[in-house]
């Protein structure tokens, strides 16, 4: 039998409405001993969707078994017998080989754990399988018995990524860091909007399990009471802004365009929106005097795009625009960079 610590559970809210689907769906699958299929990405949370099941269901008495199926039951199902009256999870189903498939069917349609043999009984046990696998696939390819797969998803709940849900990253973040805190007993430091920022745009390949190791390392490894871009994992910044963008000095005409600017906005009072935006969609500032702007104004704020619409008198609605359009354009600079370079100032 497998056994996890409770704070490897998931939350179970969300603000996701395709997230609050799948909740209503888990908790219908409770109230019922149907068999049921968790499909997603690894790392989204599959276990503990299925202990989730586990918990309010009348098996919540016994235990649940998480069975590996990638080499598992290849000697039999006995091991099962430790899950009766309970309910045994068959982690990443897709795995296992076409003999234990067969195996596994068998136990489904008449409840034996042997083949009538000393070992045979029936086990009384409550199945959820997960998976990472396209099963349909493997269905149509050969790989995985159209039976089983019929048998296993009566009911079928599919787990949206991470990166598809990104109200609930913040949220989970907080409580994960909350969690971790209380284990290692330190304080949780505070993320800074910009940190915060860089962290939703992630892509998060490892989903969940990833969200949980982050919110981990900031907390062990974070020696300052908030948690900004340069503490966060390369990979995540990079990401933020993948172009690397050339620093060049404008010729003297183009630094006295750029200086005008940069005077009506910071000792003006005069807008991003209404000085440089509309010289450049004009094609009266060109790319690298508009990258030579924002270099300078980063500069000023330390790397903080949230201070530089304060800088360029922007409001704090217009973050997702700004940076939207500076990535677009490519003028949008990554943390590490800025920390390497030296811009001059323009006053």
């Amino acid at each position: 039998m497998v056994i996890e610590r409770a704070a490897d559970d998931l939350p179970l809210w969300s603000a996701n409405p395709a997230m609050q689907a799948v909740e209503q769906e888990i908790a219908a699958a409770s109230h019922t001993l149907a068999r049921v299929l968790v499909d997603g990405e690894p790392g989204i949370g599959k276990k503990a969707t299925a202990r989730a099941i586990h918990r309010r269901s009348v098996r919540s008495v016994r235990p649940i078994l998480v069975v590996r199926c990638a080499g598992a039951l290849e000697g039999g199902l006995a091991e099962l017998t430790a899950a009766h009256g309970g309910t045994a999870y068959l982690d990443e189903v897709g795995d296992m080989s076409v003999q234990v498939q067969a195996r596994v069917l068998r136990f489904l349609d008449t409840g034996e754990i042997g083949d009538g043999g000393r070992d045979s009984g029936r086990v009384d046990v409550r199945i959820i399988a997960g998976t990472s696998r396209d099963l349909t696939g493997d269905v149509g390819a050969g790989r995985f018995r159209r039976d089983l797969y019929q048998a296993l998803s009566a009911i079928h709940l599919k787990l949206p990524p991470l990166r598809e849900r990104p109200e609930d990253i913040e949220q989970w973040l907080d409580v994960f860091m909350t969690r971790f805190a209380a284990e290692h007993r330190v304080r949780k430091p505070a993320v800074s909007a910009d940190a915060m920022d860089v962290i939703r745009n992630y892509d998060w390949p490892g989903n969940v399990r990833e969200l949980k190791a982050l919110a981990e390392r900031l907390v062990l490894r974070t020696h300052t009471a908030v948690v900004d871009p340069p503490h966060l994992p390369q990979e995540m910044t990079a990401q933020y802004a993948p172009a690397e963008i050339g620093f060049a000095r404008p010729s003297a005409a183009a630094s006295d365009r750029v200086a005008s600017i940069w005077n009506s906005m910071v000792h003006g009072g005069q807008s991003f929106w209404t000085t440089a935006y509309p010289q450049f969609m004009a094609r009266d500032l060109t790319r690298d005097e508009l990258r030579f702007l924002i270099r300078s104004g980063l500069e000023q704020t330390r790397g903080s795009y949230r201070q530089l619409l304060e800088l360029f008198n922007m409001s704090a609605s217009d973050y997702s625009r700004f940076v939207a359009f500076l990535k677009q354009y490519d003028c949008h600079l990554s943390f590490e960079r800025l920390r390497l370079l030296s811009v001059p100032r323009l006053d």
